[in-house]
């Protein structure tokens, strides 16, 4: 998919999924029950799918998880066009970088819906949103199922 395709998925159809997830969220705190329970972070993913020079700026806040919470729990979600940048700070294993195809709408969906499992599997429970634009990043951190989500990194 080409970024401008990016962008009309995130504007037309990003709006409303971000009213239903949210609507869904509420619902689901309101009749849960539950009070939300402040546990410490144990996995942190930081999702940066385009315009990598953030990720460039971000490398302190990326050391620092690590120190704090170790390599092995530290991983980064990007689109393939932009996983060099990582290659290149070389701050992450390999296995810990989460690559999305972007080859078009079915083979960017099917990463997409793979990558939410392997996410999912890992047990990941904090999210770096690093898109600060977008919705798609945002309805991916919400998907993901982590308890932490934050779209304002301290860099």
């Amino acid at each position: 998919m080409k970024i401008n395709t990016i962008r009309r998925f995130d504007k037309y159809l990003g709006i409303p999924v971000c009213y239903i997830l949210t609507l869904y969220k509420s619902l689901l705190e309101i009749f849960s029950g539950n009070k939300k329970k402040q546990v410490p972070s144990e996995k942190v993913l930081f999702i940066k799918l385009i315009e990598q020079g953030a990720t460039v700026i971000a490398y302190s806040a990326i050391k620092n998880a690590i120190e704090e919470y170790g390599l092995k729990n530290v991983f980064f979600l990007v689109l393939e066009e932009n996983r060099p940048i990582l290659d290149i700070l070389n701050i992450l294993p390999e296995e810990n970088i989460l690559v999305i195809r972007n080859k078009g709408l079915f083979q960017t969906g099917s990463d997409l819906l793979k990558t939410l499992f392997k996410i999912r599997k890992l047990k990941i429970d904090t999210v770096i949103d690093m898109e600060f634009f977008s919705r798609s990043s945002a309805i991916i951190g919400y998907l993901c199922g982590a308890k932490k989500k934050n779209r304002e990194p301290s860099l």
